[in-house]
């Protein structure tokens, strides 16, 4: 997770931690939203530095985590004092930035269509679906671990990866990888 610290700057993907804003303990499911999830927090703070207001400013697409992220960061972060020139309430915006999740290298991994028939419905939703892959590279198994609330776009999207994906050859793996189906409006 990278967040903007006050002076403007971010922090680089894997450096230190600032024990003053650490980033949220996060299940492991929650990396593999990496690219949905980025969403940005607007943090009221005292002179001091404490957290006195915790807004979700422009939510993430999957939704998933945001309330959680922003939980987290009110009751665990502490933002810079104040300045003797500052107000008494100060304002930051705190853009939050999960890692990048990567398919495993020397695979094929095409992203499924979204069908016509469920957008027509305007049924949205992420899918996590977790894959068996076998020494070979062939495909043992695909399920939807979460699931859209849809069962027609969880179905298309685990058939999808059944008969599009490839794997290189290794290790017997498990590999789990988020789709989010949404609408621009």
């Amino acid at each position: 997770m990278e967040a903007q610290s006050a002076a403007g700057t971010e922090e680089p993907a894997g450096g230190p931690i600032d024990p003053e804003r650490p980033p949220p303990v996060l299940p492991e499911a929650a990396f593999l939203l990496s690219k949905y999830a980025a969403l940005e927090l607007t943090i009221s703070a005292a002179r001091d530095g404490s957290i006195q207001k915790v807004v979700i400013s422009k939510p993430s697409q999957a939704k998933l985590y945001d309330e959680y992220t922003r939980d987290w960061v009110e009751k665990h972060w502490k933002m810079p004092t104040a300045k003797a020139e500052e107000a008494d309430l100060r304002q930051f915006i705190a853009p939050i930035v999960y890692p990048k999740a990567q398919p495993p290298p020397g695979g094929f991994y095409p992203p499924p269509y979204y069908p016509v028939g469920i957008m027509q419905r305007r049924e949205t939703g992420l899918v996590i679906v977790e894959v068996k892959v076998a020494p070979s590279g062939e495909i043992e198994s695909a399920r939807a671990i979460v699931s859209s609330g849809h069962k027609e776009l969880d179905d298309h999207t685990v058939s999808w990866v059944q008969r599009k994906w490839k794997f290189p050859p290794g290790e017997k793996r498990w590999v789990q990888s988020p789709f989010l189906y949404i609408l621009q409006r």
